[in-house]
């Protein structure tokens, strides 16, 4: 199974385990063994509904995100940067976003962009240093690249509703790290009884 069939199935099993008390535990065992199967199944199917996105190339969508093009495919660019030598679904760079956010708890929003930007710089599809840069633009007072990290934020987070409705194993959402599982969790406030 691809890196993101198991994240798709680590989401849909948390989400029923999520909630015993409307499925007795035998019925979310049951449930969670019949997600995991389906999900195995129709990651051929889920392979296909991302084919038209694995055309693009990351660096020429991220160029175009920094010339202000507001018509980007977010979803294209995250499927697009699993396609790149940075790409590392587990391995999440947390000693620079730990040292950003404490630049930012300590208000040095200067050093919290600069440890954001250095983030940025191998993943620009990483959601939390968009919301680090937009948080400590708008501490700053600069309201154009405050707007401007927001917006990328909010077309990588809408691209995750827009990847699948999650109802069912075919229309699974797609995720690209277990970080975006996490986003995507805490968003809808849900919380992961286990990882």
């Amino acid at each position: 199974m691809s890196p993101s069939g198991s994240f798709v199935v680590f989401i849909l099993a948390t989400l029923f385990a999520a909630a015993p008390s409307f499925f007795g535990m035998k019925k979310i065992r049951i449930i969670a063994v019949i997600t995991m199967i389906a999900a195995t199944t129709f990651m051929a199917g889920q392979s296909a509904r991302c084919a038209d996105v694995n055309n693009h190339d990351y660096y020429d969508l991220v160029k175009k995100i920094k010339n202000n093009d507001k018509n980007i495919d977010f979803k294209a660019l995250r499927i697009s940067y699993t396609k790149t030598p940075d790409y590392k679904p587990y391995d999440d760079d947390n000693s620079t976003k730990d040292a950003a956010n404490d630049a930012l708890n300590k208000k040095n929003y200067t050093e919290a962009v600069r440890q954001a930007q250095s983030l940025l710089e191998k993943n620009y599809v990483d959601m939390d240093a968009h919301m680090l840069c937009s948080i400590a633009y708008s501490e700053m007072g600069n309201l154009e690249k405050h707007n401007f990290h927001n917006f990328v934020l909010k077309g990588l987070i809408y691209s995750l509703y827009e990847s699948g409705s999650g109802a069912t194993p075919e229309e699974a959402i797609v995720v690209i790290s277990v970080r975006e599982e996490y986003i995507f969790l805490n968003i809808n406030g849900l919380k992961p009884i286990k990882s």
